[in-house]
């Protein structure tokens, strides 16, 4: 089985937490579990050198996205002047997904005869017709939380989750919780979709008392009774009310020496959370530690008096299942997926109700035999999230995808989310039994210092070219033949907006509001590859 992983969207490397983690175990183990499988891995100029250590696994990395600036998700301001001065006449303009695109211009994986493409980052950028794909999904917590979003985060979340539920075969889901809602919101078929439990690694084992003992002084814990949680501040996250909890813990029952000790960023809100902490008059028993190393938080967790837990929403839980597997008793949050992971083996409390929380605090605190029940109970838990199981279910899973025939039978790359294309588009065809053709909208906005467009399309290697004015629109109808093929459509009339003046980095050729495949007899819709 020939195998492709997409990694292209790992940009930062080690700093991208516990999605970063699982996807390196993932390699490693794939790898490693049947010699006569191969592994490609599809990477970007920004992590291509960071994956060369895997060809160790016999991996061959392949460069798809070149750029030295990765294109950002962001709408430029050049976007909102083509959009005011030129696309008022275009009723059905609309937000898209922002996202960094393929511009590759060669078909990798049939080249190369890949049997499935993997996406373990979820977006699905580089998949060709006829080639199963696997996507990994974590959360969609914008559905049950619209609160925590902008309108414009909301939108392009929609947008990228439709998306995969367009291009991907089958998804693999981290609980139960998140198939549910990728079934219940976006109706996605249940029978192509898998629970895979993300599993614990050893990286928080492993350290010498010498280096507890340090570390404790260090970090200003040394004798200290805590309650550790680790969590950045994202609102999600609930640490209001967890202070709140804390508050009225120390006021009922003030014989009880606890401290709160947290890990994490404050994302730019340290005068926020410190005036929480004056407010609720926190400051000797709150301990903020921000960003600590692995070392750190090995120690930190294995010398708390327990872990607690109260995120509204999580899609799997790593602190959770990592404190059952240190010993380190849990209570946690009864919300979403934490009961799938925490099991019998951890107490719950309403996440809302900083009065319970308050209470589930004082029991786990002042009961004994109940906190050694509950680590028993956690290791005979933790067992379900073993390294070996996950990659055997994983490897599994990608030879069932691989074995089916997949239902994307185009694929189009090419052009960004505002509608913009770069200097090609490229369009792969399978075999499809009726007779269509190509319909394609360009327009060459007036913006462009370029008074005519010129492009090329290209079909199975016959060319026709093509000419035609600013702010006229362009609509190509092609017939197609009904075998596999490649289409490209080669800008001639390219240009960047950074040197005319405007900040926007992307070589630019023609706004491209739609692309489809149509029913040559009907004029019915295909397969709508971009556009509304």
């Amino acid at each position: 089985m020939k195998v492709a992983i997409d990694v292209v969207p790992i940009r930062n490397t080690g700093e991208m937490g516990g999605a970063f983690q699982l996807v390196i175990e993932l390699i490693k183990g794939l790898a490693q579990h049947n010699s006569n499988d191969q592994y490609y891995l599809l990477t970007a100029e920004w992590n291509h050198q960071y994956f060369e250590a895997f060809e160790q696994y016999g991996i061959e990395r392949i460069l798809v996205q070149a750029s030295s600036k990765p294109q950002q998700p962001v709408k430029t301001t050049f976007f909102y002047k083509v959009k005011r001065k030129i696309f008022n006449k275009i009723k059905k303009f609309s937000k898209k997904i922002f996202k960094s695109v393929n511009l590759t211009r060669t078909s990798i994986l049939r080249s190369r005869s890949i049997d499935v493409l993997f996406c373990p980052m979820s977006a699905v950028n580089y998949s060709e017709p006829g080639i199963p794909t696997l996507s990994l999904i974590y959360d969609l917590q914008h559905k049950y939380y619209p609160q925590f979003f902008t309108e414009e985060e909301i939108a392009v979340r929609d947008n990228y989750y439709k998306g995969i539920s367009e291009l991907a075969d089958y998804v693999v889901c981290i609980s139960d919780f998140t198939k549910n809602t990728l079934v219940e919101k976006l109706n996605y078929p249940q029978d192509r979709a898998e629970v895979i439990y993300i599993s614990i690694q050893d990286r928080l084992n492993g350290i010498s008392s010498i280096d507890t003992a340090e570390i404790n002084q260090k970090l200003g814990l040394k004798g200290k009774n805590y309650a550790y949680y680790p969590a950045n501040f994202w609102s999600h996250k609930n640490h209001r009310v967890l202070l709140t909890a804390m508050s009225i813990f120390i006021n009922k029952y003030p014989e009880l020496d606890l401290h709160l000790c947290l890990t994490g960023s404050l994302l730019n809100q340290e005068a926020y959370f410190n005036e929480i902490i004056s407010q609720m008059n926190l400051q000797d028993r709150v301990l903020h530690l921000g960003y600590v190393t692995e070392h750190e938080v090995s120690v930190i967790m294995e010398n708390a008096s327990f872990l607690i837990f109260p995120s509204l929403f999580e899609g799997f839980g790593i602190p959770v299942a990592e404190a059952l597997s240190m010993g380190t008793p849990v209570i946690c949050s009864q919300n979403t997926s934490l009961p799938e992971v925490g099991g019998d083996a951890v107490l719950y409390f309403d996440p809302r109700k900083p009065e319970e929380i308050a209470e589930v605090m004082k029991n786990i605190v002042t009961d004994k035999p109940l906190r050694d029940r509950l680590v028993l109970k956690g290791y005979e838990q933790i067992k379900k999230f073993d390294n070996s199981i996950m990659i055997k279910q994983y490897h599994e899973l990608l030879s069932k995808v691989a074995s089916v025939e997949s239902f994307n039978k185009y694929s189009i790359s090419g052009i960004y989310g505002d509608n913009w294309s770069g200097e090609a588009v490229d369009i792969s065809i399978s075999d499809e039994s009726i007779d269509r053709y190509l319909y394609v909208e360009l327009i060459l906005p007036s913006v462009s210092p370029h008074k005519r467009g010129q492009l090329h399309l290209t079909i199975n290697g016959k060319i026709k070219k093509y000419t035609f004015t600013t702010d006229s629109l362009l609509v190509i109808t092609e017939d197609l033949p009904k075998v596999t093929g490649e289409i490209s459509i080669v800008i001639r009339t390219t240009f960047k907006p950074s040197e005319i003046g405007i900040p926007d980095e992307r070589k630019l050729g023609v706004q491209i509001p739609k692309v489809d495949i149509r029913e040559k007899h009907s004029g019915k819709s295909l397969k709508s590859l971009h556009g509304a």
